[in-house]
Order: C-alpha cells, then structure tokens, then sequence
C-alpha cells in the first residue's frame, strides 16, 4: 500500500472520528418532546395544570419553544385561553411574532400532535434532557476550576461542585408530574367525609385505640407507611 494511500485512510478515519465528537458534543435535547408538549397543551389547555410545575421555560432547548411556553405560562396565569389563534396574537402584540416563525408554526404545533393523552410523558422527557444539560454545564465548570483553580483549594472546588450537583437534584425532584385535580380531590374527601358520617366515630380506617389519635387521623389508612418510633427504655 502506497504511503498516498496510507495517509487517505487515516484522514479518513480522523474524519469520521472527528464526526462522532462533535455528535457528542450536541447538548442533549428531544425537540419531538417539545413539541408534543407545547401542541398537546394548545389541544388540551386543561393539561397544564399537570406539568406545569414539571417543566419551566428554560427546559426548552430551542429559544422558540421556551417563548412559545412563556406565552402559554402568562396567558395561563390570567386564565385567559392559548391556542394557534391567541398565541399568535399574544406574539403579534409583544412585537416577536418572528422570533417563533410567525402563526404557521404555532398552527403546525397544533395540527401535528395528535393528542394531549401522553403529555405529562413528554414532559419528563424535556425535563430530563434539560437536567442533562445542566450537568454537562456544571461538569465543564468543574473541569475548568480544576485546571485553573485560581488559589483555591481542592476542598474549596469540591465543595462548590457539591453544592451545585446537589441543587439540580433538589430542583429535579421538585418537579412532579403525579399532582392530583382538584375536582378528583375534592370529590375524594367528600368521600371521606360520607364515610366519617355514617360510621359515626370519624374513624374510616383502622382504629389505633387512641381516641384523640383516632379523631386527628382518622384511623389508620391503607396503603400508609405508619412507623411507630421512642426513645429507648420509653
């Protein structure tokens, strides 16, 4: 094999490899999510409700997207409706319409997301890449502290990655999809309440033994974790 031929392959294999890194290098993101997120919500305008505290305008990779769900965000807040129609006019008013590709895009985000059934799904998954993007920011951070650490010690550098490790976990978890409707929940204790009347005691589960006990919590409940706990020798 001629020395030619010997280094067009291995420009070749550079290339390729080179191909893969910046692969890698593209921040995690599912736009499919984003959209399926922001058109089930103009379908279905009562599924807001049900991510609203799982997803934030920053989750949203593209700049469109996070405004389309800012718009959604302040109309919701007013109790006011966010279809293709209101948004574009919302949009139109403040000036940006051409930031989110004018009322054709907010038309297409609609007219292509085939229902709001799985949303709260959609909405992990744009949490999740957003959570991804977050850590690579922070791991970079960390990355360059270590090199230039600036008189600061390693604990110092360790700790400060802790902190803002531990700040994305916390933020994470304050994100839930599992929220109950209030018509469900009300119409649950109401429930509850019936069941208290006719037995007569308060009591709808198992009686402890305990009246004052018994009166504060109504029993003990299925499916509760109950943990009995004391000092020693008590």
């Amino acid at each position: 094999m001629s020395a030619r031929a010997g280094f067009r392959s291995e420009r070749r294999f550079e290339t390729r490899a080179e191909q893969r890194i910046d692969q890698l290098r593209v921040p995690p993101q599912s736009v499919e999510a984003e959209q399926a997120v922001l058109g089930g919500l103009m379908l279905a305008p009562d599924a807001y409700d049900r991510i609203a505290d799982a997803v934030s305008e920053s989750d949203f990779y593209r700049r469109d997207h996070q405004l389309i769900f800012r718009a959604i965000h302040e109309l919701a807040q007013k109790n006011r409706p966010f279809d293709a129609v209101t948004l574009g006019e919302w949009f139109e008013s403040n000036g940006q319409a051409e930031m989110v590709g004018g009322g054709a895009y907010l038309i297409e985000l609609a007219s292509t997301t085939p229902s709001a059934a799985n949303i709260g799904a959609y909405a992990e998954i744009v949490r999740d890449k957003a959570i991804l993007r977050q850590l690579i920011e922070v791991g970079t951070e960390v990355v360059n502290n270590a090199f230039v650490p600036d008189g600061r010690e390693s604990a110092e550098i360790l700790e400060e990655a802790e902190r803002e490790v531990l700040a994305i976990s916390q933020a994470h978890r304050s994100g839930r999809t599992d929220f109950v409707a209030v018509t469900k929940a009300l119409s649950e204790a109401f429930d509850e309440l019936q069941t208290r009347y006719a037995n007569g005691s308060g009591v709808t589960g198992l009686p402890s033994g305990y009246t004052e006990f018994d009166e504060l919590t109504a029993g003990l409940q299925k499916t509760d974790l109950i943990i009995l706990a004391a000092r020693p020798a008590m």
